[in-house]
């Protein structure tokens, strides 16, 4: 028993406290980035390649996936933008157009990928 040791003592390698609140707010600012640009739209394709494996045009809760996923990539972008400033894919400040052009966007290309899927 010697060889356990206590990990009682052990702390993290930076408290939350030591921190600056400016570097947090980036770290969520990047990872909300991560999920309006990668993650949300393979979200996205997963559901569509679901609702393509049923009969056509029947309705299933992957349709339901599918728009609860729509919904918060299109509010994840709008936080991005709002609160944590935003950039765009290279790397510019985004700003309130570009929110609407990639919501308009968003549901022309989600809407086509569901009419597809639906449509096979």
């Amino acid at each position: 028993m010697k060889d356990q040791k206590d990990n009682s003592k052990l702390s993290p390698a930076v408290s939350p406290e030591e921190v600056p609140a400016g570097q947090q707010r980036a770290q969520i600012g990047c990872l909300l980035r991560l999920l309006w640009m990668f993650a949300g739209n393979i979200g996205l394709l997963a559901a569509a390649a679901a609702i393509s494996n049923q009969p056509a045009w029947t309705y299933s809760i992957m349709d339901g996936a599918f728009l609860l996923i729509v919904l918060a990539l299109i509010g994840v972008r709008y936080a991005d933008i709002t609160w944590f400033e935003g950039t765009t894919a290279k790397n510019e400040p985004a700003t309130r157009t570009h929110f609407v052009r990639y919501t308009i966007g968003l549901l022309l290309f989600a809407g086509l990928i569901w009419f597809v899927a639906h449509s096979i």
